[in-house]
């Protein structure tokens, strides 16, 4: 008996459902740009090893691996106070040559006066205007290396050349290390690029510049194509293309990457809003209006973009095509259209 009263109320809520509220558009004939999938890697194009310019012992190390460091970050220090001292001596010789090249002018002066009286010999005069001239030229050589000195104190500091993440690490505390030699290594994560290689009807296709939307972990990126590579992998026989894209943090080095990119022919069918299509038990299916009812379709989706997909199907032009509500609806329910 309770069996029974299950029926009859399922019956009743049958009969009584409300139509579902549906959004309806026309379907039109048409053409779309046909795109094509490639698959490709990520790839950091600066990769940098940080060497240092001058030769002493790592007194601080400020970065770790793995660490992502910002443009003009100090990542190390060298012990600097053999340099200091160093520097301290050279500019008092610089000052004494000075000192004795303010006394050989005077002394010039004077011997000229005395020249000019015949008080003294030509020769003695020569002489001490050479002993000026070696006194500056040795000012000058004095000055040089107490600029070069300076020059490597600067050095005794080194900073990231760019924002980065620190991918090696070379040195440590009290090691000693020479100028030249490597202390870590950099990756610019910000600095991206995408390369593909696609076959060589494709690159008729394609141009510098051209824009790339490229797909990485689920999230799409914008670039454009900066190389068209124009050698062939031995093996594959197909084209490397470079596109450039705006990297984030969430990107690593080899990561797979869809890019999809226009090929020359258009394909003909119903032009219909990309929101229109559904999955259905993993096929792609739409929903048209028939005596308000809702009517399944399976399609094969050509292309899309941003907007639109050209779809081939059993349905005809003109007809209505469900464009909001139809992931309530099943094959055959009623329906009513609002504005």
């Amino acid at each position: 008996m309770n069996k029974i009263f299950v029926i009859f109320f399922l019956v009743l809520e049958v009969f009584f459902a409300k139509p579902i509220a549906i959004n309806t558009i026309p379907i039109k004939k048409g053409y779309l740009q046909q795109q094509e999938n490639f698959v490709g890697n990520v790839i950091f194009k600066e990769v940098a090893n940080i060497a240092s310019q001058s030769n002493g012992a790592v007194e601080k190390v400020y970065f770790r691996l793995g660490q992502h460091v910002k443009k003009g970050e100090k990542l190390l220090s060298l012990n600097d106070e053999f340099l200091q001292k160093d520097i301290i001596i050279k500019q008092a010789k610089l000052d004494q040559a000075r000192y004795i090249l303010e006394k050989k002018k005077k002394d010039l002066e004077r011997y000229k006066n005395l020249l000019e009286t015949q008080s003294i010999p030509l020769q003695q005069y020569e002489n001490i205007e050479y002993e000026v001239k070696s006194q500056e030229a040795s000012i000058l050589a004095l000055q040089t290396e107490l600029d070069i000195s300076i020059l490597d104190l600067g050095h005794k500091e080194i900073y990231a050349p760019f924002d980065g993440v620190i991918v090696d690490q070379k040195v440590h505390h009290g090691e000693w290390i020479s100028s030249g030699e490597v202390i870590c290594q950099i990756l610019n994560t910000k600095d991206v690029e995408v390369v593909a290689d696609v076959p060589s009807f494709m690159t008729n296709h394609l141009v510098l510049g051209q824009a790339v939307n490229a797909t990485i972990n689920n999230k799409t990126y914008k670039g454009k194509i900066v190389a068209i590579i124009p050698k062939a992998d031995v093996n594959s026989r197909n084209f490397p293309v470079y596109i450039s894209i705006n990297g984030d943090n969430m990107l690593l080095d080899g990561m797979p990457a869809t890019i999809k990119l226009n090929v020359d022919r258009k394909n003909s069918g119903f032009l219909i809003p990309r929101d229109s299509i559904v999955q259905r038990n993993g096929k792609a299916v739409v929903f048209i209006v028939k005596d308000k009812k809702a009517i399944l379709v399976e399609v094969d989706v050509l292309s899309v973009n941003r907007n639109q997909a050209l779809v081939q199907g059993n349905m005809q032009e003109n007809q209505k095509i469900v464009l909001r509500g139809q992931d309530k609806l099943e094959d055959g329910s009623e329906v009513r259209e609002i504005p």
